[in-house]
């Protein structure tokens, strides 16, 4: 028993040697034990396999176990070793909870809404924006935002972009409609990041 596991458990290296998981409860799911144990019997070893585990304390961690069996001493052992993926998992179930919002407020919002990527380039557009502007969608989502605001330059816009990383705002601007027609318009931005990514969040209101 190593350090870690003792850390990531909460059980002291004593109360562990010599007990069983099933001894100190630690798989939340039965079925992820017996997953693992078919693993071990039918392959001699289990890979990757996420399951969720029980600290001593009744908190829950998620891990990804893969272990083999080895003989020692000419007994067979099970070696197995847990990468504690808690955090990753807490930080994809909030992505996730975010882009079920974003995807409805996309479809039901009046107002233009796109998402930028850093460079300016459109990644996602609603209705709305793309009426706005006079643009299918096929159209749009080839645009940089230099095609439709005609209130600053390319170079302008784009570090406006990534000073909105970590930020939000709301101003006004000028954008250009596919026919040429300029419209006066209220933006709400955030700049945020996803997955390492930077992206810009814009909705655009008809002034």
């Amino acid at each position: 028993v190593t350090n870690a596991f003792a850390n990531l458990s909460r059980y002291s290296k004593a109360e562990v040697i010599g007990n069983t998981t099933l001894g100190f409860n630690l798989w939340v799911d039965p079925g992820d034990r017996l997953r693992f144990i078919a693993a071990l019997q039918t392959k001699e070893f289990c890979d990757s396999l996420e399951a969720q585990f029980r600290k001593k304390d009744g908190s829950l961690h998620t891990g990804i176990v893969s272990a083999g069996i080895t003989e020692i001493k000419g007994i067979p052992h099970i070696v197995s070793t847990t990468h504690d993926i808690t955090e990753s998992k807490r930080i994809q179930q909030e992505n996730a909870s975010l882009l079920r919002r974003y995807q409805i407020l996309m479809k039901t919002a009046l107002d233009g809404i796109r998402v930028l990527d850093i460079q300016g380039n459109i990644v996602e557009a609603n209705d709305s924006f793309c009426e706005m502007l006079g643009y299918t969608r096929e159209e749009a989502i080839r645009l940089n935002v230099a095609d439709w605001d005609v209130q600053w330059s390319s170079e302008e816009l784009l570090q406006r972009i990534k000073d909105f990383i970590g930020k939000s705002a709301r101003f006004e601007t000028v954008h250009r409609h596919k026919d040429g027609t300029l419209i006066d318009v209220e933006i709400s931005a955030t700049g945020v990041e996803i997955d390492g990514k930077s992206y810009f969040f814009a909705s655009s209101r008809d002034i």
